[in-house]
Parts: structure tokens; sequence; C-alpha cells
């Protein structure tokens, strides 16, 4: 799609491979969602505040050529180049999660060298490939943006006649390509954990006191946990489905949760620390005592 300003450069084009006249609904929506669920949660990560907005192009007749722009949300000077920075992040960012995905053909990494801003990620086959260290953490530890990637994979591979997914850039520019024969890996579930003994993923029975609410499924909540304040995404589809039928939810509420951490061992104090968190499964909602008296 062409934004609404005169800067293009964020524009980007996924295609469908093959001799189509047709592509299923519900493949194309599923597709799209997941593409715009990675979007979210990248720039939730490394926007800082600020939100991009994903805009489709209406399809040409007879192509599957869907044009895709990223448009800033910040409220003023839209036009302006370091608005843009974030949206060109995001895109290179999204890039190079699909490139990961490919290279790592479903498989953990054998080791994951640090070098400065990057990583270097080897395989078992001792095939390497460098990447940003901050994009590399998303795909490692963002359950959401794993999820959505095997969620576009996992439609596509069943249209026999979609040959490749591509991304493609405003000049028509090839950014990532991955043919069918490799859809099947591509929409491997799992999330990439590093292969040694300074990151490790647990999920525990926790209880958390709400703290803020967020009905944005992309968001993260806040809460108090073992009496610290924490911020955690809700990745649970049957606790939001109680929010829509209108289940009241308000701060000082507690929930009792699957919660699973991310610990990255500290060399400087020589133990493993909380690095984030993400609620997995809401097992029981609780609601605050009425004011005046004391849970005990």
């Amino acid at each position: 799609m062409h934004m609404m300003t005169s800067d293009k450069s964020t524009d980007f084009t996924v295609k469908f491979g093959g001799k189509l006249s047709e592509v299923n609904v519900n493949t194309l929506l599923k597709s799209l969602a997941s593409i715009s669920t990675v979007i979210d949660e990248i720039s939730n990560e490394i926007g800082e505040g600020q939100k991009l907005e994903v805009k489709i192009k209406a399809l040409d007749s007879g192509s599957f050529l869907i044009h895709i722009g990223l448009i800033s949300l910040k409220a003023i000077d839209l036009i302006k180049q370091t608005d843009w920075g974030l949206a060109s992040a995001v895109l290179k960012s999204l890039v190079d999660i699909f490139t990961l995905r490919k290279f790592l053909k479903g498989e953990k990494p054998k080791r994951v060298r640090e070098q400065e801003d990057n990583v270097i990620v080897e395989t078992k086959s001792g095939n390497e490939i460098r990447i940003e260290k901050k994009t590399f953490n998303l795909y490692n530890c963002n359950v959401r943006i794993n999820e959505a990637i095997s969620d576009n994979f996992e439609a596509l591979k069943s249209n026999s006649a979609i040959d490749s997914f591509e991304i493609e850039d405003r000049k028509k520019r090839t950014l990532f390509c991955v043919p069918n024969d490799e859809f099947e890996v591509m929409s491997a579930k799992g999330i990439t954990e590093i292969p040694d003994e300074k990151s490790k993923l647990i999920t525990e029975p926790a209880s958390l006191h709400i703290v803020k609410l967020v009905w944005d499924k992309t968001r993260k909540w806040e809460f108090y946990y073992r009496g610290e304040k924490i911020s955690a995404i809700i990745n649970d589809d049957s606790f939001f489905q109680q929010i829509d039928k209108g289940e009241q939810f308000s701060k000082g509420d507690s929930l009792e949760v699957e919660l699973q951490i991310k610990k990255i061992f500290d060399e400087t104090v020589n133990t493993f620390i909380n690095k984030s968190y993400l609620v997995s499964k809401v097992l029981k909602h609780i609601p605050r005592p009425p004011q005046g008296t004391l849970d005990l």
C-alpha cells in the first residue's frame, strides 16, 4: 500500500508465488493477521511508546501482491524523517525474524555468540548467521511472534497452489523468500532457547495482583508478584473471552496463573535474575475484598 505521505520507504509487498487466479479467503486473512501480529509485537518492544498502523491497499484484480504500509501514529509532524525511523526498524526486524526462522529450519542453535550489538547464531551443521541482538531476543523470547509466524505458514501450506511466500520492498526487490517445500518447517511450533547455561525459561503457578489492566491483547498488564511490580502480556484467549462476555475486572483483583519467566544469568552476582514475564494461562480470577475488610 502507498502511505498517506510523500515518504514510501517503509512500504512493502507480501507475495504469494504461483499461478494463482484466487486464494482461499481464510488463508489470506490468517496470513495477513499473523504478519500484523508480528509487526505489532516488534513495534511494542522497540517503539518506546510510538505505535504503528498497518494499512493494506485494495487487491488488484487477478493479483496476489499485497501492498502494505507502516504509518507512525505519532500525533504531529508525521512526515519528518525521524518519524519513519520506527517503521524502517520494524520492517528490518520483521524480515530478519522470518530469515532467522528459515535459517534455523525448526532446530535450536548449537551456539549463540555476542558481538557488540549483534549475535552470531550457529546451527548444528556449522552454518552461521549474524543478526541484531534486539531482533534475536524478540525471536527468542516473544511467544506471540513465534506463534504468529507458525500460524502464517500453517495457513499457507494448506494451499498447494502457492509456490512461495515473499516479502518485497517498494522497488520490488526481494527481502525474504521461502519456497512451499519449506512451509512445513516454517510452521513448526516452539520458541528457540539460547543453548547454554546463561538463559532458561521456566513456568510456575503464581498469584498476581492487578495494578494496570489493558484490554489490548498485544499490550502488557502490570501486576505485583511476590512484592515486586512486573509487566506481562496475557497469552490466553479464553481469558479475553471472559472479558468479552462481561466479566468485570478491576485494580486490586488477583489472578491465579501459570507464569512463564525468562531468567538470565548475571555474572556480577553469580545468579539467575528474572528478565521477562508472560502469563500463559489464567486459572482463576479473584475479585478484591470489599473496602473496609482485610483479607487474611
